[in-house]
């Protein structure tokens, strides 16, 4: 009778070999469920000068990643996804870096600079546009703007 018990009880703890979560009173987790949640944050990143809140974000999304799809700068590109190519090159503190190696939340509190950080302010119009003088030396005809594809 007590190989009985013995078998009984071994059978017990290989199909349960942590005890029974429902037995000791905690829901047991569905399947995958612990392993699928993700680790999130929020922070801010400085880009072009412009704090940038980021909110919600998976600790290990890659500097690209959140720069295109959270913020909306499409400038640096998704091109080997390995740092090999530069479509992806960002200046971090002075430093260019491939963006899509660098985790996000590591920048926080860096000075992030993108490709459309470095165009100069747009303007409407200019209020004094230049003469031809001014565009051409003075041996050149005023018509030869106009014949220009240039400035078509």
């Amino acid at each position: 009778m007590a190989e009985a018990e013995a078998e009984a009880e071994a059978e017990g703890a290989s199909e349960d070999p942590g005890g029974s979560a429902e037995a000791a009173g905690e829901e047991a987790p569905e399947a995958g469920g612990l392993h699928d949640e993700r680790p999130v944050v929020s922070y801010t990143l400085n880009v072009n000068g412009i704090d940038r809140p980021v909110t919600e974000a998976w600790i290990g999304e890659s500097l690209l990643h959140v720069l295109r799809e959270r913020l909306g700068l499409a400038g640096a590109k998704d091109g080997c996804s390995q740092g090999e190519c530069g479509a992806c090159a960002v200046r971090v503190d002075g430093r260019v870096v491939a963006s899509c190696l660098v985790p996000a939340a590591t920048t926080e509190g860096s000075d992030i600079h993108t490709v459309e950080g470095s165009a100069p302010p747009r303007t409407a119009h200019r209020a004094n546009p230049p003469t031809c003088s001014a565009r051409w030396p003075a041996t050149a005809p005023c018509s030869a703007v106009s014949a220009s594809p240039a400035w078509r």
